[in-house]
């Protein structure tokens, strides 16, 4: 474990925030959660090295089982995935013709899978676990770590990295990285946790968004306008992330970490994948099992409904902002 300084403004005065347990594997070790005294950043303080951090993350993360056949029965967020992803980036795709993009944490690859098909030239970083997106969907993905890829300055028209900026152990060094990959003009668009939200505030340490040890910065609209601006950005747009009508949703899978953690509630030892149906409990049968799913409908009814208004009152549970690039920037 490592003791670190705000990111953002590189003070060394926080106060503490709140303390959490990894939501996955074996591991019973409190993480702790700071505030910086001066400018408002929440991060992760001591936090796992660079080099061991993939450890902390489960093997099925980013990893789906189909065949290239299978493609169009897939689904993202409770939809079927195109439809899904035209939901999620529809304030970059109004903006933005087909040009050459470069997705950053690319994952299972669908965003860019969807791009290629709508004539993009598309690029993958992933220093996961990138299988589903090289392999199946035949992505041209490189597999490591965003400094470590041989891109020109100005290489793409566009940069996205969705729930990214809260993995990576330097996020201002990152981001000063992209706006030199991006072309004059070029667009980066950025989503992350909201530790500003109605969710994050209701479920504290069982908020879902917290994800110690893997989330190292929670991001307020507040703190992540502030670093994209140090970096050289300009904000062209901000916002909330479309509500997503997925029984998994942050308010449910919040709710079953803080009933589990009242002893209410019983389930497996696991984070679910973004496309994965929300973790029921391990027990029970027959009648039982129909009951729960019953329930999971009418919440996931219900928290799809509150996720919307809490967008609509600036309380969203994902924040976003799309950012141009204005000027020449020095070689990163």
């Amino acid at each position: 474990m490592e003791s670190t300084r705000c990111n953002l403004c590189d003070a060394d005065d926080y106060a503490p925030l709140l303390d959490a347990v990894t939501r996955w594997g074996s591991s019973d070790e409190t993480f702790h959660i700071v505030r910086c005294s001066n400018c408002g950043l929440a991060y992760l303080n001591p936090r796992p090295e660079e080099d061991v951090i993939l450890d902390f993350y489960p093997d099925d993360y980013h990893r789906r089982d189909f065949s290239i056949g299978e493609l169009g029965d897939q689904r993202l967020f409770g939809l079927p995935w195109r439809q899904a992803i035209e939901r999620k980036y529809a304030p970059l795709l109004r903006l933005q013709n087909p040009g050459r993009i470069l997705d950053v944490g690319c994952g299972d690859g669908f965003l860019l899978k969807y791009l290629e098909e709508k004539g993009w030239e598309v690029v993958g970083i992933e220093p996961g676990n990138s299988v589903c997106a090289r392999e199946t969907l035949s992505l041209d993905v490189f597999q490591g770590p965003l400094e470590a890829a041989d891109f020109a300055a100005g290489s793409f028209d566009v940069v996205t990295l969705s729930h990214v900026l809260e993995h990576l152990h330097d996020p201002a060094a990152t981001l000063q990285r992209v706006r030199y990959l991006l072309r004059d003009n070029g667009l980066v668009h950025i989503e992350v946790p909201n530790i500003a939200s109605m969710e994050a505030r209701i479920f504290g340490d069982a908020w879902i968004g917290i994800a110690a040890p893997v989330h190292l910065y929670l991001f307020a609209p507040t703190t992540l306008q502030a670093i994209v601006e140090k970096v050289g950005f300009d904000v062209f747009e901000s916002g909330f992330a479309a509500a997503s009508p997925n029984e998994s949703a942050g308010f449910s899978e919040s709710l079953r970490f803080s009933l589990a953690d009242r002893g209410w509630y019983r389930r497996e030892n696991s984070i679910p994948a973004e496309s994965a149906r929300p973790s029921v409990a391990v027990d029970g049968s027959g009648r039982w099992r129909v009951l729960r799913r019953l329930l999971h409908r009418s919440e996931a009814k219900l928290f799809y409904a509150l996720s919307g208004l809490m967008n609509k009152v600036g309380r969203g549970a994902n924040i976003y902002v799309i950012d141009r690039k204005q000027g020449n920037v020095a070689a990163a």
